[in-house]
C-alpha cells in the first residue's frame, strides 16, 4: 500500500471531521489518469448511490453519476489490526507515537465509539478532455456531500490513461472485475439499543431458504467473539467480548450478515450482565 495511503487512514479520518479539505493521490495528474481520493469514514457510499462532480479552470463542470464507468471502484481500507494505532487505543497506550490520542479522536470525533474503522478510498478517470490547471472534486452521496470542502488537483498537460495494473495477463474487463471484487458486498448491518452495556446477547433470525448462504462478519475480532449458526432458514448469533469484561459500548457489538440472503427477520433477542441476570431491555436494529 502507498505510504501516502497508509497515512491516510488516520489523517483523513481526523480531517473529515473538521474543517479541512481531502486531498488525492497523486495531487498532479494528466487528463484521462486515474486517481484515488480518500473520503473519510463513510458507512453507505456505492458506486450505485455516488456523483463526482469535477470543476475544471476552464471549461464546463463534469460529473460523474451513479454507475458511471469512470467511477473505478470504492473500497473500505482497514488499519493494521495489530498497528500502533488500533492497540494503543485499545490499550490506552501511547506506544511512542500518541497512538491512543489519535484513536481517542477518532473515537469521539469521528465514529462516536464505534471500532469499525475504515477509510473509504474512490478511485476514478479523470476526463479526457479537462483543461490544465487546477480543479475541485466534490463527492456526494445520496444525503449530500461527504466532504467539508472539496479535494483539488492540479491537471497537467499531456495524455495519461487509465490505471490498468500493468498486469498482461489479465483483460481490461477482467482488472476491472478484480476491483470491484474488493468493494463491500450487500449486507445487513445489526446494532443493538439498551438501558445498559449487557455482556453477552444472543440474537436469532430467519431468512428465505435457497437463496444466498449466509454469512457473520466481526468487523473487530479483538474485542468480541462471535459465534453462529445456520441451517439454511434459521440464523443464531451468540456475541461475547473476548477478554472477560463487559465492553463499554453497545455500538461493539456490531455484525454484518452478508451472503446474498433475502427476507431477513428479527425472530429473538436476549442478552445478560457478568452476573448472569438478563437486561430485559435488549432490542437489535437491523438495517
Amino acid at each position: 500500500m502507498n505510504r501516502q495511503l497508509t497515512t491516510s487512514l488516520i489523517l483523513v479520518l481526523l480531517a473529515v471531521a473538521g474543517c479541512t479539505a481531502t486531498t488525492p493521490f497523486p495531487i498532479a495528474a494528466r487528463p484521462g489518469d486515474t486517481v484515488v481520493l480518500p473520503i473519510g469514514w463513510n458507512k453507505n457510499l456505492t458506486r450505485q448511490n455516488i456523483t463526482i462532480t469535477i470543476t475544471p479552470t476552464s471549461g464546463a463542470t463534469i460529473t460523474y453519476t451513479p454507475n458511471d464507468a469512470n467511477i473505478r471502484t470504492i473500497v473500505n481500507m482497514y488499519p493494521d489490526p495489530a498497528s500502533r494505532l488500533v492497540v494503543g487505543t485499545e490499550t490506552q497506550q501511547s506506544l511512542g507515537v500518541d497512538a491512543d490520542v489519535y484513536g481517542g479522536l477518532i473515537n469521539d470525533a469521528v465514529t462516536n465509539n464505534d471500532r469499525d474503522w475504515w477509510q473509504t478510498i474512490v478511485y476514478f478517470d479523470l476526463p479526457p478532455s479537462i483543461a490544465p490547471g487546477m480543479a475541485s472534486v466534490d463527492v456526494a452521496g445520496p444525503s449530500g456531500s461527504v466532504l467539508t470542502a472539496p479535494a483539488t488537483i492540479e491537471i497537467l498537460a499531456g495524455v495519461g490513461k487509465p490505471y490498468d495494473g500493468g498486469d498482461t495477463l489479465f483483460s481490461s474487463q477482467e482488472k476491472q472485475s478484480i476491483l470491484t471484487a474488493l468493494e463491500r458486498t450487500d449486507h445487513y448491518t445489526v446494532n443493538f439499543v439498551a438501558s445498559t452495556v449487557p455482556h453477552s446477547i444472543q440474537v436469532e433470525f430467519s431468512h428465505a431458504a435457497g437463496t444466498g448462504k449466509a454469512w457473520i462478519v466481526n468487523p473487530r475480532g479483538d474485542i468480541k467473539n462471535v459465534v453462529w449458526s445456520d441451517d439454511g432458514v434459521n440464523l443464531r448469533v451468540l456475541l461475547v467480548p473476548t477478554h472477560g469484561e463487559t465492553l463499554a459500548h453497545l455500538s461493539h457489538f456490531k455484525f454484518y450478515i452478508a451472503g446474498g440472503i433475502t427476507d431477513l427477520l428479527l425472530t429473538h433477542v436476549k442478552a445478560y450482565d457478568v452476573n448472569g441476570i438478563p437486561v430485559t431491555d435488549i432490542a437489535a436494529e437491523v438495517d
